[in-house]
This record gives C-alpha cells, structure tokens and sequence, in this order.
C-alpha cells in the first residue's frame, strides 16, 4: 500500500471523526475534544484513495509541549502504516524544539508496539484515568524525531 494522503480536518469531517471514534458516541467530553481539535486545525486525516482511513488530535497543553493526544485508525484500514503515517506528520507539522509526548492505556499493546517501532521511549505511568489500566506516558527525544 503506498503511504496515505495526510490533511488536515475541516468542518465536513466532523460526523466521520465522531463515528470513527469509538468513544465519542458515549463521551460527551471526547466528542467535545475531537470538535475542539478540529475548530483548532489541530486534527490531521489519513486518507487512502480519497477515503478516510484514520486521524490524530495533537496539542500544546501537556507542560506546554506538543502531545499526540488521540490516534484512531479505521478498523478496516489497521496494520497499513495509517498509524505510523499520520504520527510522522504530526511531528513534521510541530517542527524542531521540545520532546514529543504521547500516552496509552498499559493495556493498548499494539499503541506500544508502534511508539516502541517509532523510537518513543516509556516515560512514566499515570493511574486512576481508567480505574485497572494505568496510563503509560511516552516521549520521543528531539534527537530521535
């Protein structure tokens, strides 16, 4: 598969983000961030033959430095580098200076794997976000981005 288009989201994308997203439907704060993201231009769209494949939200909120807050990947388009892609973008869209964060539940191996293949580095955990699942902060050092 040759490497997804990668834009960022405008306001026709909102009803796929919300649907896409399994936690949206029932998390009135998610579907607030993913409307926030996008209002912000801060939410990047893989897309393979016109149609959407997966998407990243990314701010500047965590000690001031940028944060992949939120990778979905379409279940029909997992395993095809839409992941690697869209994260890849977001640090060439952030540019040069501070450490890049990102986190996911102890449970999400397969987020692991691909920070680990990415040159992420575990950082630090954070409990009682979801009650049983700890939170694993990951960074990429700037030299390794």
């Amino acid at each position: 598969m040759r490497a997804p288009a990668i834009r960022t989201a405008v306001a026709d994308d909102l009803d796929w983000l919300l649907a896409t997203d399994p936690v949206a439907a029932s998390d009135e704060r998610r579907s607030r961030f993913l409307r926030s993201g996008l209002a912000d231009g801060r939410c990047e769209i893989a897309c393979v033959r016109e149609q959407r494949a997966g998407f990243a939200v990314w701010h500047r909120q965590f000690f001031s430095r940028p944060f992949l807050a939120l990778l979905v990947v379409d279940s029909a388009f997992r395993r095809r580098g839409i992941g690697t892609a869209l994260i890849r973008h977001v640090i060439a869209r952030i540019g040069a200076g501070d450490d890049f964060f990102t986190s996911t539940n102890a449970s999400n191996r397969a987020a692991q794997r691909l920070f680990d293949q990415l040159g992420f580095v575990r950082s630090g955990t954070i409990e009682h976000i979801d009650p049983g699942d700890p939170e694993w902060i990951y960074v990429l050092p700037r030299e390794n981005g």
